[in-house]
């Protein structure tokens, strides 16, 4: 009975990470909009109340004051996930190793890049990430034919927070840094981590895939999330390490910008289902390349009785 009322409680824990930042999201949004209006009071140049609110309005919601929001919503994230990770990881680490997982048990380094080969390391990262970029982008394409819809609500987002716009501010890039590891903290770290607690490896898995896919708030760009955070999840589960999926996510993350708006399906039809195939079969052995790369395992002590 106890047993059941603790994976009761570490399965709804697993949805507060989710909701901690979307929280924080909000407070620095209000924060930031805030700050600009008190400021844009002694700076604006309009005579008249109407004006002035119309002017302001223009300037809370534009691409340069949704990328400080971003910037600023972005550093709270990774300083409050990383504290709660920190702290999560030095209490439950023992009883992460019981259940169905993936694979045993392979070191004690935990998360650190000890015992790595790092070459291996560095290279499966660098192909996985820029990759299955590649695969996801055909498949966001292919998904944006089917709903047209979802891809105008996914550009408006973009154009908003100025990803998308020919001059990309100071802010998102340094945000396109520091979010990736806000986001694996917060879901393949902590959602995982309370959700393995509660259930076996593919269904944490996957509760923390869905939730990674549903805090992007737009369909197109959440199953894609999904997705990528289904493979992620399964990578973290493996290694048991916050800094690999880190640097993945970072690279798929950059690859994605360098590509800017390069649509695959203009290449001829071979050389793309060749490209699409060739990314698969390097997305594929760049999951194995990392998984070589890991420390050499462990054995687990023998308990009192065994043979």
């Amino acid at each position: 009975m106890k047993q059941n009322e603790n994976r009761l409680k570490y399965f709804w824990l697993s949805f507060t990470p989710l909701l901690a930042l979307l929280v924080i999201q909000s407070a620095c949004s209000v924060f930031v909009m805030e700050l600009e209006l008190v400021t844009s009071f002694g700076s604006s140049s309009e005579t008249d109340l109407g004006s002035f609110i119309r002017g302001a309005l223009k300037t809370l919601t534009g691409s340069s004051s949704m990328s400080l929001i971003l910037f600023v919503y972005g550093l709270f994230a990774l300083f409050c996930t990383a504290l709660w990770y920190r702290a999560f990881r030095r209490k439950t680490y023992p009883d992460m190793q019981e259940g169905n997982r993936p694979s045993e048990a392979l070191s004690d380094a935990k998360d650190s890049l000890r015992g790595y080969k790092k070459g291996r390391l560095i290279a499966g990262i660098v192909i996985l990430g820029v990759a299955f970029q590649v695969v996801m982008n055909y498949f966001t394409t292919v998904l944006a034919m089917i709903r047209p819809d979802w891809l105008k609500i996914y550009e408006d987002a973009m154009k908003t927070s100025g990803i998308s716009s020919d001059t990309v501010s100071v802010f998102i890039v340094l945000y396109m840094i520091i979010g990736p590891l806000s986001e694996e903290l917060c879901f393949r770290g902590l959602t995982y981590g309370y959700a393995r607690r509660a259930m076996g490896f593919w269904g944490a898995n996957a509760v923390q895939a869905i939730l990674f896919g549903i805090f992007h708030l737009n369909p197109l760009q959440g199953i894609m999330a999904a997705i990528v955070g289904f493979l992620f999840g399964y990578i973290y589960g493996k290694t048991n390490n916050i800094f690999v999926t880190m640097g993945i996510h970072l690279v798929f993350n950059a690859t994605s910008f360098l590509m800017g708006g390069l649509t695959l399906t203009t290449l001829p039809p071979f050389v793309f289902f060749l490209l699409i195939l060739g990314c698969l079969i390097a997305s594929y052995l760049a999951v194995r390349l990392i998984f070589s790369s890991r420390p050499v395992a462990v054995p687990k002590e023998k308990t009192p009785g065994q043979g």
